[in-house]
């Protein structure tokens, strides 16, 4: 046997090399006569190439190789330099108009802003909806059953050539054709269904799942988006059905048990809810939503340990979650954990400034302007409707409805803006405010609009900004309404400034000024809105580092719950009583029913946006 490196002969069963000691290759070669093979291994030149010079081409091929990929990459890097120099180019181009337009006061600069967000957010939607077409397309295609596949391969084509062209209505428009063309295509039904429950348009959406379901009765993602949107029509029986025939079909998939789970959660079935949700985590558990709901219904079943260990992974996942946070307050408080349950209750309300919820700013504001058409009227009742049950896509469809029957209702800008405080939209607040204030819709209309960019400016912690805002509408402000409501929004904004722990901030001076003035917008504001300043000196009192008064503050806050209950008092409320010097018995049980109360109004009583979110996220993964 010859040695591969040296060519130094060895024996016949050698492993190593005798000379060099290098591990031997042992070849074989095909077609060798017998004597060949007893006389050894002697290839015939003519027959075989040298080994050497093999592995030598094998070298220059993959040199070559290396070589045209190195182009390739070199090629591309100069494609991507000569991109971002015309996007620059072009942005340049693009600001320069702008402030030529807008120095020329030709155009507004809050107007472009709004248009070219709204185009922007329809355009990445439409790339989107491109994207999960070219996926489905050959499926779609593959499909066909008609006389005319010609026909239907172009309008496919016009299809994703509006998609390129960024035209999502004629888009589905063509899709709509092509479905006259085939309507036994389940592929097709099945994607202009996630269509129309992107948009919003849940009815029709529910009408699309369920003809899927009539083609193809195992349709796993129709029997799950089915299910939940008869749950939230309030048919939990049929609901239920299809989910259980999802589950029994597809015994390892994730989506059917996290849908059950959810379900049987929100419909008040606790103990069945945590067998679900326990499976789906299993399965897969990288959801957020999932731990989330499974630890509140190990709450709601008095497994405070279970409880705890699964709010504790929703919370690594979801950092930013007050719902998570609220959730976990309880579990801690359950383990006789108070302190944590109080750093808990303190991080959710954090989470997001002293900012009202879209309910209160709707009931404080109350903004009147002129009458609404119908047709805007019922778009503004199905955006508020949508907002109540966490759905963000459906306010926005709704609102962008509304607004399209009457773009110029002062009224309608300010509620949209309301909204995207909401909807943590807080970029479109300014431009709608700013549409609403250019039409002079009278004193308290336009009260309510700047109350509204105050409270979006509290939401992007601009507490300096919100301050001089608000002073200077204070200043003008004519009518009780309007005076109360801006000592209102200034008192908060100085509360929000005291607890800042800024150096530059005195804060002694500062929270008696805000006590000051809650205490005055208490006393011009109509009955039933007195609430809102009286909560907001209950967390005054409380938020203060030095000198606090949680028991003033349990007072005034458990007083403002009564006259009006909400997610963000009873947060409040939870850290007054939490943080009361006299742990009392009574105290605790305040906090974890303002908890619980909490928890339960945030999630408004059907499957939250988040949640819907994960459904749609989820059928990629299975």
């Amino acid at each position: 046997m010859l040695c591969q490196l040296c060519g130094v002969r060895n024996e016949d069963d050698a492993v190593k090399c005798r000379t060099c000691g290098h591990k031997l290759l042992v070849l074989s070669g095909g077609g060798q006569e017998r004597d060949d093979l007893e006389r050894g291994f002697e290839p015939d030149p003519e027959a075989q190439l040298p080994f050497d010079e093999h592995l030598l081409e094998r070298v220059s091929i993959l040199e070559e190789v290396v070589k045209r990929t190195a182009q390739a990459m070199r090629k591309g890097l100069e494609t991507l330099h000569s991109l971002e120099q015309k996007i620059l180019l072009n942005h340049s181009g693009l600001l320069s108009l702008r402030q030529v337009l807008d120095e020329s006061a030709l155009v507004e600069r809050t107007r472009w802003t709004e248009l070219w967000e709204s185009r922007l957010d329809r355009q990445l939607l439409a790339l989107e909806k491109r994207e999960r077409f070219v996926q489905a397309r050959e499926r779609i295609t593959d499909l066909y059953e008609g006389d005319d596949p010609g026909a239907f391969r172009g309008l496919l084509d016009d299809a994703e050539s509006s998609f390129v062209a960024y035209k999502l209505e004629r888009a589905v428009a063509v899709l709509e054709e092509a479905r006259r063309h085939d309507d036994q295509n389940y592929e097709l039904e099945f994607f202009l269904a996630e269509v129309h429950f992107n948009e919003g348009h849940r009815d029709e959406a529910l009408e699309r799942f369920l003809r899927v379901l009539e083609l193809r009765s195992g349709h796993l993602e129709s029997l799950i988006y089915a299910g939940v949107l008869l749950h939230q029509d309030g048919d939990n029986e049929a609901a239920e059905t299809l989910l259980r025939d999802a589950a029994e079909r597809y015994p390892d998939a994730f989506l059917p048990r996290f849908a059950l789970g959810a379900l049987q959660f929100y419909s008040g079935r606790h103990e069945p809810a945590a067998d679900w949700m326990e499976t789906a985590v299993r399965l897969d558990g990288v959801v957020p939503q999932a731990w989330y709901l499974l630890g509140c219904a190990q709450l709601e079943c008095g497994r405070a340990q279970p409880a705890l260990e699964a709010l504790q992974v929703a919370a690594e996942m979801e950092p930013d979650s007050a719902e998570v946070r609220l959730a976990l307050a309880v579990a801690y408080l359950d383990r006789g954990w108070r302190k944590k349950a109080e750093n808990a209750a303190r991080t959710a309300c954090a989470l997001r400034p002293h900012c009202m919820e879209y309910r209160e700013l709707v009931e404080l504001l109350r903004p009147e302007g002129k009458r609404l058409e119908k047709s805007a009227v019922e778009a503004l009742l199905r955006a508020e409707e949508a907002i109540f049950a966490g759905d963000v896509a459906g306010a926005v469809t709704a609102y962008r409805d509304a607004l399209h029957h009457e773009p110029d209702n002062a009224l309608l800008h300010i509620a949209y803006a309301m909204a995207c405080i909401e909807l943590d939209r807080l970029s479109e607040v300014e431009p709608a405010v700013s549409h609403a204030l250019r039409m002079q819709p009278g004193d308290d209309l336009e009260t309510a609009a700047i109350a509204t960019l105050v409270e979006s400016l509290r939401a992007q912690r601009c507490d300096d900004d919100a301050v001089r805002l608000a002073r200077h509408a204070l200043g003008s402000a004519g009518s009780d309404y309007a005076k109360g409501l801006m000592s209102f929004e200034l008192g908060v904004s100085l509360a929000c400034l005291a607890s800042s722990g800024r150096r530059d901030v005195r804060p002694k001076d500062v929270r008696a000024e805000a006590e000051e003035l809650l205490r005055t917008s208490q006393r011009l504001l109509s009955a039933g809105l007195e609430r809102f300043p009286l909560a907001a000196r209950g967390w005054l009192a409380t938020s203060s580092r030095t000198g606090s008064d949680p028991a003033e503050a349990v007072r005034c806050l458990r007083q403002a719950n009564e006259l009006g209950s909400s997610p963000r008092i009873l947060m409040q409320l939870a850290v007054a009583a939490l943080s009361a010097r006299l742990k009392s018995a009574e105290n605790l049980d305040i906090a974890r029913a303002a908890l619980v109360g909490a928890r339960r109004e945030r999630e408004r009583g059907g499957l939250p946006e988040r949640l819907l979110g994960a459904l749609r996220d989820a059928p990629r993964r299975e």
